[in-house]
């Protein structure tokens, strides 16, 4: 209620309309008329409001108490997040104020979440806990206008602004008593047992601790964190806008050129300290998060796999002493995703001064295991909202037909059986000389992607088959194949057609033209005597020494020598 008033108080500052949202949890008596009555208290400040009620799980048991506490946080932003979107609210404000930030601080603490969980709430940032919920999680957003590559990518997001974190509950009490303001004080926050931050709380109110526990105590750690983090992650972006990098959203691939070791350094001209061969690492986790953030299919990379890498990136980073010239691996596994060294991904010139670099990496989608397959369901005669495939894809699909529609990966048995030459009824859905063509046309454009392993994880669209006896039917590759345009007459026989998007990518200092590999996207429908040109180019593609990913050379872009 202090955020609202002060708010409501800053009328003549001419700042946006406030609507107030009100979560009744419902997972106590007397929370809906609790709700009811904060939003009288608004609406006395001139404010409107809505009230969200939560709907748990069936059969949850509410006297779990540390799964309560989780399942609610999940259940109370995805909620908030959708009534955002729904009414084109941007911008969520919490009243999380310094009290909260030193019990989620003491906390991760006790739980041993140090590092980055030290770090403690965030002031600003984007909406938690709403992974693939489109308009809310990274996406929604028009495409901009200014960059040509712009509309073949997701944009925006909700973000959560917490501009209470500086000031003590005490301050948020005083103010509402100043302003006559009455606030509602849920009971169950004064229960120790129920969860483990009531217990803090209790804790931090009805006891003296040490000194170096208190909340101030607290609130130093998280505001040092921030600090050290902030550092590194400026000098992070600073490498990341001089890597060159070729991001291929067909694939969902990304060839990269990583800095020396000796970039990571503050001082590259002495031999490192373990104190600098620290604050390199850091560096450099926060540059290798940065660029496999743009193809990986996971929502946060996980910090061990980064850790991981970053000693098989730059080995000398290693505790221990470990001395120039030992050798990097050449392939590495993270967060999702293979690591590949190459050194001939990008042009090299005597005119610039370019050479061969040892510090290149083609990084690309790791074969998902059996069980971790991801598919989704497009129901028949219905148009799809936006769905988030794999992490990586947003996708819609226009199902006309009267059977399901399910994009997943292709296997290696169907891909093995669309690179075959015979024919194989299986591929698409009309007469057998249009599926050889369709045939023909899928193995030119899978033979035309370097390297051949990129094939192995490309989203497929296929009909499901009409009795059990039968296999799914392959319609497209919706990232390779533009969809077809069912008001030509020609192509009205087109039961399906689909819009394709690629997640939501920070680019740095740069825009998306700069680092994204202009797609090519083929028509599923087009002249015959055309794709035998594209079959024969294809064949000479395949053929030994073809197999290299080559990217155009870049003008006017700083490159790392060795």
């Amino acid at each position: 209620m202090a955020l609202a008033t002060m708010y409501a108080k800053c009328e003549s500052f001419l700042l946006p309309k406030l609507h107030g949202f009100i979560i009744d949890h419902k997972a106590r008596p007397g929370s809906t008329e609790e709700a009811h009555w904060v939003a009288e208290q608004l609406s006395s400040l001139g404010l409107q409001s809505t009230i969200i009620p939560l709907t748990w799980p069936e059969g949850f048991d509410f006297k779990h108490k540390s799964r309560f506490e989780s399942v609610a946080r999940v259940l109370r932003y995805q909620a908030l997040g959708t009534a955002c979107r729904d009414k084109g609210i941007k911008s969520l404000f919490l009243g999380h104020h310094a009290d909260d930030q030193a019990e989620t601080i003491m906390m991760r603490l006790a739980t041993d979440r140090l590092r980055s969980g030290l770090l403690g709430m965030r002031p600003i940032e984007w909406m938690p806990e709403c992974h693939g919920i489109h308009g809310v999680s990274h996406s929604g957003s028009p495409a901009s206008e200014r960059d040509s590559m712009s509309s073949l990518f997701e944009h925006g997001g909700i973000q959560v602004l917490r501009p209470l974190l500086a000031f003590e509950k005490s301050r948020l009490i005083a103010t509402c008593e100043t302003h006559d303001t009455r606030w509602a004080e849920d009971k169950t926050n004064q229960d120790r047992t129920l969860t483990a931050r009531n217990a803090i709380r209790h804790i931090f109110s009805n006891h003296k601790l040490p000194v170096n526990l208190s909340k101030d105590s607290m609130l130093a750690i998280a505001q040092r964190t921030r600090s050290r983090v902030d550092t590194h992650k400026a000098a992070a972006d600073k490498l990341f806008d001089s890597c060159l990098l070729k991001l291929d959203i067909q694939t969902a691939s990304l060839v990269v050129r990583l800095p020396p070791v000796k970039a990571l350094y503050k001082n590259p001209t002495h031999v490192p300290s373990s104190s600098e061969k620290l604050q390199a690492r850091n560096t450099a986790h926060y540059l290798l998060r940065r660029v496999v953030e743009l193809v990986s299919p996971q929502e946060r990379p996980m910090q061990e796999s980064i850790a991981n890498a970053v000693l098989a990136i730059y080995p000398t980073l290693a505790r221990g002493g470990l001395q120039e010239g030992v050798s990097q691996q050449r392939v590495i596994n993270s967060n999702l995703c293979l690591w590949t060294k190459t050194t001939t991904a990008f042009d090299c010139s005597p005119e610039d001064g370019t050479v061969p670099q040892t510090n290149e990496w083609l990084i690309s989608r790791q074969p998902p295991y059996r069980e971790a397959v991801v598919s989704i369901n497009f129901p028949p005669k219905q148009t799809s909202g936006w769905q988030l495939f794999d992490g990586r894809f947003w996708v819609c699909v226009h199902n006309l037909t009267d059977r399901p529609i399910i994009m997943r990966m292709l296997t290696d048995s169907e891909l093995e059986k669309i690179l075959q030459n015979a024919p194989n009824g299986n591929l698409n859905p009309f007469d057998r000389e249009e599926r050889m063509f369709g045939r023909r046309q899928m193995r030119s454009i899978l033979y035309a992607i370097k390297p051949h392993a990129l094939r192995r994880h490309l989203p497929a669209l296929f009909l499901a088959p009409a009795n059990a006896q039968q296999e799914p039917t392959l319609l497209a590759l919706p990232t390779l194949q533009s969809s077809p345009d069912t008001r030509h007459a020609d192509q009205s026989r087109w039961d399906c057609t689909w819009e394709v998007r690629y997640k939501k990518v920070d680019p740095g200092a740069r825009t998306l033209s700069d680092i994204v590999h202009k797609p090519v996207y083929h028509s599923v429908e087009g002249s015959p005597s055309v794709q035998k040109q594209e079959t024969t180019r294809a064949y000479f593609d395949s053929l030994p020494g073809m197999d290299t990913p080559r990217v155009p050379k870049r003008k006017k872009v700083k490159s790392w020598k060795v």
